[in-house]
């Protein structure tokens, strides 16, 4: 509505302009113009994003986010220790203006926990996927779980979901809102790990994915969507010396194989984006790969 009378003032100063004999004064009255127009556009456009830092105690590091039915915004990461002797994981909530909800941190005494994901169910909870790790003289003992808080961040479940003295990594977190179920893919060491648990963090199904070809390749990143009850999981994979390759796995809700795995072995990655069903026989998996010391950007 503004455009339009800003353009039909234009057509009536440029009908007032064309009565001046003089050129002069026509180009200084349409230099007017222009400028009150420019001025008006500029008010009624979209202001700059503002940066609203969240504020917490020492440093910080956010992995995964998550939008919520309320029109929010959860994030999870790590913080420095309240205890001042390695990291917390960390919860963040965020309204539609950019404000802080709540910030809060938890952890486990004595080892160094991280929130690598998170979704929310459709009551409002909140559910978080980590990793704690306990440093021993003899090594190292890392355990995954799941952390169900309320929509204020207040503790509901937690639940332990396995451990490894290798690796272990909670990769993604999405809800299968057909069966009321958790959908968990992780990296233990290194191969690929598909869990299935109930609203209340109850193991369904824990199963670890098998494939000739995926057993000879370290598996770095893994991410899940959930389409029409079909599983695709995507990431990168190590070839070794440095080079790395994206992968698409297709898989049903129970993490059996319904195909055999997309594995692009030509390409050196260095990262996998958010993949995209274009329809029912295309996807897309942006990537970014290097070739020397130059970057470029793929699609697969």
């Amino acid at each position: 509505m503004g455009q339009r009378a800003d353009r039909s003032m234009i057509k009536r100063l440029s009908c007032a302009c064309s009565t001046y004999k003089t050129p002069f004064l026509m180009r200084l009255a349409l230099l007017f113009c222009s400028l009150l127009v420019f001025t008006s556009l500029l008010a009624q456009s979209p202001g700059r994003p503002t940066e609203k830092p969240v504020k917490a105690k020492g440093n910080q590091i956010m992995y995964d986010a998550s939008s919520c039915i309320d029109g929010c915004l959860i994030a999870v990461g790590e913080t420095d220790s309240r205890s001042g002797r390695g990291s917390d994981a960390w919860l963040v909530k965020i309204d539609k203006r950019g404000e802080k909800v709540f910030s809060k941190p938890f952890g486990t005494n004595d080892m160094n926990d991280r929130a690598t994901a998170v979704a929310e169910l459709p009551n409002g909870l909140i559910v978080a996927g980590g990793v704690s790790e306990q440093k021993t003289a003899e090594g190292s003992v890392i355990k995954a779980w799941l952390r169900c808080r309320d929509p204020k961040g207040d503790k509901v479940w937690d639940r332990e979901l396995g451990e490894s003295t290798y690796s272990l990594q909670i990769e993604d977190v999405i809800v299968n809102h057909a069966a009321n179920q958790i959908i968990v893919i992780g990296i233990r060491d290194e191969r690929l790990w598909f869990m299935v648990t109930d609203f209340s963090g109850a193991k369904v199904l824990d199963s670890k994915l098998r494939d000739k070809l995926l057993d000879n390749l370290p598996i770095i990143s893994a991410k899940i969507m959930l389409n029409e009850g079909r599983v695709f999981v995507y990431g990168a994979a190590d070839f070794g010396s440095e080079k790395r390759s994206p992968y698409v796995l297709k898989l049903d809700t129970k993490g059996r194989m319904i195909q055999p795995p997309l594995i692009f072995g030509e390409y050196t990655v260095t990262q996998t984006g958010q993949i995209s069903l274009l329809d029912a026989e295309w996807l897309l998996l942006p990537c970014s790969k290097r070739k020397s010391s130059l970057y470029s950007d793929l699609a697969c």
